[in-house]
């Protein structure tokens, strides 16, 4: 009796090597502009800008936030 042969080739085995990854973490952005994240909230909130009560805060508002206060700091 011959041996069976496969009906499909095996597939490769699949890898992480494609894969991107978000590595967008806010923590350490607020950490490096050394406030809190209530100081943000509260400026964006002034600034008529929509900000999350809790949560993460979006990249645009840290990105506006950091704007607005280079602004500040080249013209003091």
């Amino acid at each position: 009796m011959a041996p069976i042969a496969p009906i499909a080739p095996i597939a490769p085995k699949a890898t992480r090597q494609g894969r991107h990854r978000n590595h967008y973490n806010p923590a350490q952005r607020i950490a490096a502009l050394g406030v809190t994240s209530k100081s943000i909230r509260e400026w964006a909130t002034d600034q008529d800008l929509d900000a999350p009560t809790r949560g993460v805060l979006p990249a645009h508002l840290l990105d506006a936030y950091e704007a607005a206060h280079q602004q500040t700091a080249a013209a003091s």
